[in-house]
């Protein structure tokens, strides 16, 4: 499987505590993760807020397929970044996602890079879904 490297950024009318919640409380995140059609619920979000600590999220479609993805906290530094291990999934080798967030005048600017393995054929699925999942942490973030 292929090497693949994906780089979004988005730009929040929110202070970056808030981001930073977003990213890392069960509640929050259930609000927001998944691409459009998916959701996670809470009971399924474990976060142990450490190096080392687990970051694992099952996504739920409305058939109720389930699509896990554990994940492993590496690194963390509150409120700006975090970094994480992703094992992989369906076509999706797994890799390593760093998120990290910056003062924007006011805003939070959120850089987040994805570099690990992906197929021809889930690469651009995955952009597709993480677009469309940050397009959701938006308009949670707007609203």
């Amino acid at each position: 499987m292929p090497t693949r490297e994906l780089t979004l950024t988005r730009t929040f009318d929110a202070p970056q505590q808030l981001v930073w919640n977003a990213y890392t409380v069960p509640e929050q995140l259930a609000r927001w993760w998944g691409p459009q059609g998916l959701h996670t619920p809470v009971e399924k979000i474990t976060v142990d807020l450490r190096e080392g600590g687990a970051f694992n999220l099952t996504m739920v479609d409305g058939e109720g397929n389930e699509y896990p993805s554990e994940m492993t906290i590496r690194s963390l530094r509150p409120i700006d970044e975090l970094v994480y291990g992703w094992g992989g999934q369906r076509g999706l080798g797994g890799g390593e996602i760093t998120v990290t967030l910056s003062d924007d005048g006011g805003k939070t600017r959120l850089v987040q890079h994805f570099v690990g393995e992906a197929t021809d054929e889930m690469f651009p699925m995955m952009e597709q879904g993480t677009n469309e999942q940050l397009d959701k942490l938006v308009a949670l973030l707007s609203s």
